[in-house]
């Protein structure tokens, strides 16, 4: 049993592609110590103990998702060929991605920052913890990844709309990764601060991943943006393009970015003095509002900051129709989540939140 202790986030599989000449090792930048790090070991990178718990039934079902998407993966890098939408591969692949997106310690601390933010904002003036000092203690799970990991999961469906495109990098820089590869974008958006709109069925979503240092995964909404030639679902970047690809992994990255190359190990520092102070402060921001007629009752948003970089792809483009919607009206769920929350919803008896109030920041 000792050898399902270590439970992968990012599976080894998926590191391999990123793998050193001969392929036993890996390089990786240490964001905490600010370092280089040549051929470490792909074994012992993105695992925590037991990190899915003593359940050993979901590390078995992530390795059975792994196992088929490797399958997947493997065909695609081999003939530059997306999955036909709507496929049993096309569900593998999106499967793989948002789950190895909910799978990660970014998604378990931002699942702890949520629950610790939103308890806190609710409880803090209640009388029965007035000499408790809730600053001084943290609220979580012992196992916080398995309820993004539940919720996401039933997620999957709502992403099968997203248009697939494959990102064909011949620069002379290659791809990097991170130990938080997928990364959720949202150009449509991107003026927008005050709340996410990154979710799985926010319209305007983009979804990148790197499958190798040449190639990168790019899901996107298509009603919202026209990449590439007209029917073909594979474009070259250019050397701007990777630029901003790799910045949104230091971005995203919690401790790891990860490369294939010793001549990519002189860039990592400057790369990473770049990032520093763009990286999110905090993986949730927790805002009050109060009602105006009765203080009694108060709204709690928590989201997910936006990653703090202006991307530009020469090979994606917003349509000209959609440039013209307000921002009030950007980020609202796409036909495939409104499906989702009617089938999913409960409902409610009739008269219930039929009232309208009027709530004002208290931040």
């Amino acid at each position: 049993m000792a050898s399902y202790r270590k439970h992968h986030y990012v599976p080894r599989f998926y590191l391999r592609r990123f793998a050193t000449t001969g392929g036993k090792g890996i390089h990786l930048f240490n964001i905490p110590s600010s370092r280089n790090v040549l051929n470490a070991s792909i074994r012992n990178q993105c695992y925590g103990s037991r990190f899915y718990g003593d359940d050993l039934n979901i590390e078995h079902a992530l390795a059975g998702i792994e196992e088929a998407a490797a399958t997947v993966i493997r065909h695609i890098l081999s003939t530059k060929r997306l999955p036909t939408p709507k496929s049993d591969d096309h569900y593998t692949l999106m499967a793989f991605t948002v789950l190895q997106h909910a799978r990660t310690q970014t998604s378990a601390a931002t699942m702890d920052a949520m629950t610790d933010g939103m308890i806190k904002a609710a409880y803090r003036e209640d009388p029965r913890i007035k000499d408790i000092d809730l600053e001084e203690i943290r609220i979580g799970f012992e196992n916080s990844v398995l309820l993004p990991l539940s919720v996401s999961a039933r997620m999957i469906p709502v992403t099968l709309d997203l248009e697939l495109h494959l990102l064909m990098n011949d620069t002379k820089t290659q791809f990097i990764t991170s130990d938080n590869p997928v990364v959720l974008y949202n150009t449509h958006c991107q003026e927008i601060t005050i709340r996410s709109c990154t979710g799985w069925g926010c319209s305007g979503l983009e979804v990148f991943l790197p499958l190798a240092p040449e190639v990168c995964l790019y899901a996107h909404d298509a009603a919202i943006y026209k990449v590439g030639r007209w029917l073909s679902r594979v474009t070259r970047v250019s050397p701007r393009d990777v630029l901003h690809l790799n910045r949104l992994q230091w971005l995203n990255a919690l401790e790891n970015v990860y490369y294939a190359t010793n001549e990519a190990s002189g860039d990592m520092a400057g790369e990473n003095a770049w990032a520093e102070s763009r990286r999110p402060t905090k993986h949730i921001i927790v805002k009050e509002a109060v009602a105006e007629d009765d203080e009694n009752h108060r709204l709690i948003h928590a989201y997910s900051p936006s990653l703090n970089l202006k991307l530009e792809l020469s090979c994606s483009s917003v349509r000209r129709r959609q440039r013209k919607v307000p921002e009030d009206c950007r980020g609202m769920p796409r036909a495939s989540a409104q499906g989702y929350m009617e089938q999913n919803t409960p409902r409610t008896s009739p008269g219930i939140g039929v009232r309208s109030r009027t709530f004002r920041s208290i931040d």
